[in-house]
């Protein structure tokens, strides 16, 4: 309704017990798979030595960092549900915090119909506009403007923005 909203969360975060890895050694191999010694995980009499942890549900802090989990509740609330968060993008989330009706999207067009793989070196310039709080999964419309951009041409956008300090997030939501 074009105005802002007072959104009070409490700092309880729905969380999940599970097994603690962080503190078992391991090896890692080459593609990136972590092997763990069997005696390090069971005991002689077969029961696991893992400590349990209370992990969060939904997004994972970086370390001792909880403001993102905070934002997040504050958007579950905002929007109804955690469960509504679920396929949200990031045109939304800006429209959403900023209050700022539109957000620009560059997107790489298809190759074909079936959308099996992006164009390379093309972005088309989009728009998404802000449709409420029960449209977490908004997508965007090509904008009337003469030419799709190419790599070079997204990247000097890119930092014009960057430069103006306008936020900036990327994401690969499809191919």
């Amino acid at each position: 309704s074009g105005r802002w909203e007072l959104v009070e969360v409490d700092d309880f975060v729905p969380c999940t017990l599970e097994d603690g890895w962080s503190e078992i050694p391991y090896t890692e191999q080459e593609d990136g798979t972590r092997v763990y010694n069997y005696q390090d995980i069971y005991t002689a009499q077969g029961t696991k030595r893992l400590r349990k942890k209370w992990l969060p549900l939904f997004g994972r802090p970086n370390g001792r960092q909880v403001w993102a989990l905070v934002l997040e509740k504050a958007m579950a609330k905002f929007v109804g549900s955690y469960a509504h968060l679920s396929g949200g993008t990031e045109p939304f989330a800006f429209m959403a915090l900023t209050g700022f009706p539109l957000v620009y999207v560059f997107q790489r067009p298809a190759v074909d119909k079936a959308e099996t793989a992006a164009m390379p070196n093309h972005w088309q310039w989009r728009g998404a506009q802000y449709a409420g709080r029960s449209s977490t999964g908004v997508g965007s419309e090509a904008l009337p403007v003469p030419d799709d951009l190419l790599d070079e041409e997204l990247w000097e956008k890119l930092l014009q923005y960057m430069a103006r300090r306008c936020p900036v997030t990327s994401s690969i939501t499809r191919y």
